[in-house]
């Protein structure tokens, strides 16, 4: 059964931990093509008993395709949240910035 784990960790960390997790993804995929070609060479084969060795592979394929999709879809939900608050921020500090010259400015004049 695979469950979801929450941890706290600093915005600018989010990128680098995505890195991670997409490399763990990368490697079930590099297995995930190694069992694939196991399936081929088992249905191509002239021996009938090799066939239940692919049905065998191509259901693992099946699941960790499966798993690799839902994890994307979670680095995907995590990267578009970044984005957000990152332009959030940006918007903020570039707001904060024009105001305060202004303000400055105004108080010097009097």
């Amino acid at each position: 059964m695979r469950v979801k784990v929450s941890r706290s960790v600093d915005l600018e960390e989010i990128p680098k931990n995505i890195a991670d997790f997409l490399e763990e993804s990368r490697q079930i995929l590099l297995r995930v093509t190694s069992d694939m070609e196991d399936s081929y060479a088992a249905l191509t084969s002239k021996d009938k008993h090799t066939v239940p060795v692919a049905v065998q592979k191509l259901d693992g394929v099946r699941k960790k395709l499966g798993r690799v999709d839902s994890d994307l879809k979670d680095y995907m939900d995590h990267l578009v949240a970044y984005v957000n608050i990152s332009k959030q921020l940006e918007e903020a500090t570039v707001s904060a910035a024009s105001t305060q010259p202004q303000e400055a400015g105004g108080q010097g004049e009097n």
